[in-house]
């Protein structure tokens, strides 16, 4: 159910897009509701000669979980179903991949090769033409990659930077160890003083320390220990969506939040339950 309600975000963040692309005056006035009602964040990017225009919701991270399943439905069904899911896969890579972040452009593409290399049978071959895929795309458009990875770039400088102040922070024993609490500011060299930084996994070092953050890190990691049991293969489409969720969550601010604890909760609930999924469908995928 989660993966349909966010496939409707999904289509509403590629309308905006159509809009912006194609009528100014109309992107303006949604510009102005996004601002507004802090429901979107409407803008674009330019790395080198590639433009990109930018539809961002606080939840566009959940969509690796959609493309998760629909790319393990496309590979499950036949016929007509598969057809209809994969419009929806490609409707969901689109929607995370326009939210405008390296990060979310990376995920988009990388959810959907996982899922479908965990389930083939053919695991060498295809990560193979991956690769060659992945390499001529790379060699095409090197001088954007460059760009986008490069430090001097503003939002790496800037985690660059916060690195740099976490390295000062947990320089104190008593701080590496306990933290400075939940909530608790600190006054970083780019950002001024503030509650956290989008280095999430840091941020729960500063704020609890190893002596309850790397408890709360096993925890989050806990569920992926359901990948290797292969009695669980039936949804491990599910694990390996977290898995990427959790990867979007290091330059992003959004796991300690209801949408993080939204997917830890459903995850969770998952983990502690017997596999709902019928084993045809499993049967299915492999072959």
């Amino acid at each position: 159910m989660l993966s349909f309600v966010l496939t409707v975000q999904a289509a509403l963040a590629s309308l905006i897009y159509v809009i912006m692309s194609n009528n100014p005056g109309l992107s303006l006035a949604l510009l102005g509701l996004g601002i507004e009602y802090d429901v979107v964040k409407l803008g674009s990017r330019t790395y080198g000669g590639a433009h990109f225009y930018q539809v961002f919701f606080p939840t566009s991270a959940l969509l690796v979980i959609p493309i998760s399943f629909f790319t393990f439905k496309c590979i499950a069904s036949k016929g007509r179903k598969r057809l209809v899911y994969l419009l929806l896969l490609i409707l969901n890579v689109v929607g995370l991949f326009i939210s405008g972040t390296r990060n979310s452009m990376i995920a988009s593409v990388s959810t959907l090769l996982l899922v479908w290399l965990w389930y083939s049978r053919r695991k060498v071959v295809l990560a193979c033409s991956i690769i060659l895929v992945l390499s001529v795309f790379a060699s095409m458009q090197w001088s954007t990659i460059q760009l986008m990875m490069s430090p001097d770039e503003k939002s790496n400088a800037m985690k660059i930077q916060h690195l740099r102040d976490y390295k000062v922070i947990l320089s104190a024993p008593k701080t590496l160890l306990l933290g400075t609490g939940l909530g608790s500011s600190y006054n970083f060299t780019d950002s001024g003083y503030r509650t956290g930084t989008e280095l999430t996994y840091m941020e729960l070092l500063r704020s609890y320390g190893i002596l309850f953050g790397v408890p709360m890190l096993f925890g989050l990691l806990y569920p992926l220990e359901r990948l290797t049991r292969h009695g669980w293969k039936s949804i491990h489409y599910l694990y390996l969506g977290y898995a990427m969720y959790l990867y979007l969550c290091t330059a992003d601010p959004m796991l300690i939040s209801s949408t993080g604890m939204l997917v830890f909760s459903i995850i969770l609930a998952q983990t502690f339950s017997p596999p709902q999924v019928p084993k045809v469908a499993l049967s299915q995928a492999e072959a």
